[in-house]
């Protein structure tokens, strides 16, 4: 386990992020780095979708909106491309 997470509390399934405090339900190794890189590296960043303009506060989210809204794009998404 990462120096910076803990076991969940309650003894359940997940951890606790001991930079922020946010329970991680799902403690898998993915979202753990992905909650690191959106929370605590590149947390100041944001990315617009090329498509429509909207922004969000990680690539994660983006690739999710173009995914859903946008399927024809999401195998052409560079999201290093779209930082504001």
């Amino acid at each position: 386990m990462s120096r910076n997470l803990a076991e969940a509390p309650d003894g359940g399934k997940g951890v606790v992020c001991l930079l922020c405090g946010s329970h991680l339900k799902d403690g898998g190794r993915c979202n753990v780095r992905r909650h690191m890189k959106d929370m605590h590296l590149y947390y100041n960043l944001r990315y617009r979708c090329p498509a429509c303009e909207r922004v969000y506060k990680s690539q994660n989210s983006l690739r999710c909106h173009v995914s859903m809204y946008h399927k024809e794009m999401r195998l052409k998404l560079d999201v290093r491309k779209c930082v504001v």
